[in-house]
This record gives C-alpha cells, sequence and structure tokens, in this order.
C-alpha cells in the first residue's frame, strides 16, 4: 500500500520499494532514488519536526520508589 503523499525527506522522489522483514517482522522500506531506509513511508515523508515520537523514557528501568508514588 502506497500512501498518495510519500515524498522521500532526503532526495523528495515519489516512489520506494520494499526490502524485508526483521525477526519480529516489522517491515522495511528503501527509498528508490537514494539509500534511506525507513519503516513507515507515511511517516518518514513528514518533515522532522512534525513527526512526534514518545522519547525514550519508556526505555529506562524505573526503581521500586518510582513505581510506588
Amino acid at each position: 500500500m502506497v500512501p498518495a503523499e510519500y515524498r522521500c525527506r532526503v532526495c523528495n522522489n515519489p516512489s520506494f520499494i520494499a526490502v524485508g522483514k526483521s525477526r519480529l517482522g516489522a517491515k522495511f522500506y528503501s527509498c528508490a532514488g537514494c539509500t534511506a531506509v525507513f519503516m513507515d513511508p507515511a511517516k518518514w515523508s513528514k518533515a522532522s519536526h512534525e513527526q512526534l515520537t514518545p522519547g525514550l523514557g519508556h526505555l529506562m528501568p524505573k526503581s521500586e520508589h518510582a513505581r510506588s508514588r
């Protein structure tokens, strides 16, 4: 499924190809015009300042004291 609004952020090319899957089943795509590799074409075509990221807080282990609050 190709999103209609896809444009590569690096080279502005309107097409991409499927590269493969990770061991966990995540799909990877590559821009047809340059070497950019990404997971979600719709998110990749947005400018970086328009993207919302969850941050890294979910990767940090919480102490027992912080969990009890």
